[in-house]
C-alpha cells in the first residue's frame, strides 16, 4: 500500500494536465451546483421545508456525477470522436440547462413576484404541461 501511495501525487497531476482544457466546464458546472445549493435551500425556508442531510447529499452526489460526466466526455470527445462529435459541449450544455432551470425555479419560489415562468418553460420542454 505505501508504495501504490508514493505514485499519488505523480497520478494526481496526470489527471490534472490531462483535464486542464475543460477547466472552464468543470469549474463552471461546479459553480451553478454550488448556486442551485443556496438558491434551494433559501427557497426551502421560504416555502418553510427542513433542511435535511438527504438532500445535501444529493448535491454532493450532483457534483460527483456531473463532474465525472464532463471528463468522461472529455475523454470520448478528444480521443473517440474529435471534431465530429462534440460530446463533453453537449454533456456540459444539458447539466447547464438543468441547473439554470433549477435556480430559476427557486428564484421564482424566493420572489414570486418576478416571474420567471416564461423563462423557465424555454428551458424546462420534458414537463407535461397539462
Amino acid at each position: 500500500m505505501t508504495n501504490l501511495l508514493k505514485y499519488l501525487p505523480a497520478w494526481l497531476i496526470a489527471m490534472v494536465a490531462i483535464f486542464a482544457p475543460e477547466k472552464a466546464a468543470i469549474c463552471t458546472a461546479l459553480v451553478l451546483i454550488l448556486i442551485d445549493l443556496v438558491t434551494g435551500v433559501w427557497a426551502a425556508k421560504k416555502r418553510g421545508e427542513a433542511i435535511t442531510s438527504n438532500g445535501l447529499k444529493t448535491t454532493i452526489y450532483k457534483i460527483v456525477f456531473y463532474e465525472l460526466a464532463i471528463c468522461l466526455g472529455f475523454l470520448a470527445q478528444t480521443y473517440l470522436t474529435g471534431t465530429v462529435l462534440p460530446v463533453c459541449n453537449l454533456i456540459t450544455s444539458v447539466i447547464g440547462l438543468t441547473e439554470m432551470t433549477s435556480i430559476l425555479e427557486n428564484l421564482q419560489t424566493i420572489n414570486p413576484n418576478i416571474s420567471w415562468a416564461s423563462l423557465i418553460s424555454k428551458f424546462n420542454t420534458t414537463k407535461d404541461n397539462t
